[in-house]
């Protein structure tokens, strides 16, 4: 899968797609003083922020997501 695949997948994706590793991602999100309900508009909505993911194994891919010119947000997804 190549990057343009992944936001493809992305973009049709809805939330009800989109399930949460508790208490992980509320963690992250916090550290990162970002609600959850914006980490899924990034991942739905947009999905230029992306800027790299890599396979972490097969069907785990970490993704990188630009917040600012300084910041990006990782992201695990299976």
């Amino acid at each position: 899968m190549n990057i343009r695949e992944l936001k493809r997948l992305l973009e049709i994706s809805t939330e009800e797609n989109i399930e949460f590793d508790e208490p992980h991602v509320s963690l992250r999100c916090e550290e990162n003083k970002i609600p959850k309900e914006r980490l899924v508009h990034i991942l739905l909505h947009e999905t230029n922020k992306l800027s790299n993911f890599i396979e972490d194994r097969p069907g785990v891919y970490k993704l990188y997501l630009k917040l600012s010119s300084r910041r990006q947000l990782k992201v695990i997804i299976d």
